[in-house]
């Protein structure tokens, strides 16, 4: 279920949490790794299509962005 944020005062919206995949305990997933993530406590995070992408770390992330990036290039 997504978690809307409350304006800034400059009158930008930001992103929603996009929770991911949800394991059977409720626990979010990581999604490069898999790894369980603590929304509360992350510090790696990126904005995509209006949504806030959560991950356990910032070698997740920079794999993330690594393969975003091959892709991108692949298609243009």
């Amino acid at each position: 279920m997504p978690v809307k944020n409350e304006p800034k005062s400059t009158g930008e919206t930001q992103p929603e949490m996009s929770l991911g995949t949800v394991d059977a305990n409720g626990q979010l997933l990581c999604p490069t790794c898999g790894g369980v993530v603590d929304p509360r406590r992350t510090t790696q995070a990126i904005s995509r299509k209006a949504r806030l992408v959560l991950f356990c770390s910032s070698g997740c992330l920079r794999q993330f962005l690594a393969a975003e990036r091959a892709q991108q290039q692949q298609e243009g």
